[in-house]
């Protein structure tokens, strides 16, 4: 048997904490990251019993050399030292087994497989090719599928991808980012985008904010206890945010908000930093130049302006007779403002019906808003 000195220092600190050490980080950075999470997850189930079987060998080999120690009369301080701190490292080992290894293990065994726990996006192109949306959770190989669609014949006409999705892989939304990025296409969330979903909508340029939309910010977790990891994961996900131009203001807020919790930012602070355009205050559109603009681009311009695209949604077919005037017209080089023009008659006729299924409020509202307006045009 070995001395007290020499099993402690090599069993316990040269060989188990650093395996140790290494296991627990691999956990975090699974959890944090998720980057090659299929050999990460092999990787941590075999190497977890090993830990498991070398910390035991470990405690065993310390635990006879203090007794030993102590049999022949060595110092009592230093002989229940050890005992005490074999102890807690014990005692340690099976917490971390409890409460972190074998609640997860479903999870990690799922990973090893090819399966993420937490789900994939569902991933759907719009008829016309423009929009593709983005739905559900961001999870593992989510990155590679956006950049192979993006890639593919099916995108060529692709303008923007919109966002409704809860949150996921930090480290897949990183990877959509820098696809999203490198094509240049714009981002619409179109439900809530939270948490990692929040770098995907970074990436895109033009960013719009559908009315109802929201954007939800909070820390990162590693999905560990160890406070040094969650410090490193959340000091990455600030240097992406920085590289994607969120404000430093943001960024700080984002990581004083709890992994648990959620502060959805208001729209106005938004708008103030330029992360988003304002909502429009007409209901005008951005006409496509006449001679090389084909008809879905007049479909386009008039799904992405909120008033209209919330139109379609009240009355569906209210946007491609619509657009298919307005394109008639650009052809026949009417000027932008007999394009815009166009929309009149139709909102003449959908006026009766949305006035009638208003609320009494809004009925109030609108006869005010009329009333100011023919007061306006009296005054000389």
């Amino acid at each position: 048997e070995q001395s007290l000195v020499r099993s402690y220092w090599v069993n316990n600190v040269l060989l188990a904490t650093p395996f140790a050490m290494a296991l627990t980080g691999l956990m975090g950075w699974i959890s944090a990251k998720g980057d090659s999470l299929q050999i990460s997850a092999i990787t941590l189930l075999l190497g977890f019993p090993l830990l498991l079987a070398l910390s035991v060998w470990c405690t065993v080999g310390g635990w006879r050399s203090a007794s030993a120690y102590l049999r022949e009369h060595g110092s009592l301080l230093w002989g229940w030292l050890a005992r005490i701190s074999l102890a807690l490292g014990a005692l340690q080992l099976v917490v971390s087994v409890v409460f972190g290894f074998l609640p997860s293990l479903d999870e990690y065994w799922q990973m090893a497989r090819g399966i993420d726990p937490i789900g994939q996006a569902k991933f759907s192109l719009s008829g016309d090719g423009r929009s593709l949306r983005l739905d559900g959770v961001i999870g593992m190989g989510d990155g590679a599928r956006l950049r192979a669609l993006l890639e593919s014949d099916a995108a060529r006409d692709l303008r923007r991808v919109e966002l409704a999705s809860p949150g996921g892989r930090v480290r897949e939304a990183e990877k959509m980012a820098a696809a999203l990025k490198q094509h240049g296409h714009g981002s619409r969330a179109v439900g809530t985008c939270a948490s990692a979903c929040t770098l995907v909508f970074l990436a895109g340029q033009p960013r719009q904010l559908t009315p109802g939309a929201r954007l939800g910010f909070h820390r990162a977790s590693s999905g560990t206890y160890n406070p040094v990891f969650d410090e490193l994961a959340n000091q990455a996900l600030a240097e992406s945010y920085r590289d994607l131009g969120l404000p430093q203001s943001m960024i700080d807020k984002t990581l004083r908000t709890p992994s648990r919790g959620m502060w959805f930012v208001p729209r106005d602070e938004l708008v103030s930093y330029a992360l988003i355009a304002p909502l429009p205050q007409t209901l005008a559109i951005a006409v496509p130049p006449a001679g090389v603009s084909r008809l879905p681009d007049f479909e386009d311009a008039l799904r992405i302006h909120p008033v209209w695209d919330a139109l379609e949604q009240h009355t569906a077919g209210t946007i491609p007779p619509l657009a298919q005037r307005m394109f008639e017209l650009r052809n026949a080089g009417a000027t932008d403002d007999e394009v815009q023009a166009a929309a009149l008659p139709l909102l003449a006729k959908l006026m009766p019906g949305l006035i009638e299924s208003s609320s009494v409020a809004l009925r109030r509202r609108y006869v005010q808003l009329v009333a100011d307006q023919l007061k306006a045009l009296q005054q000389p």
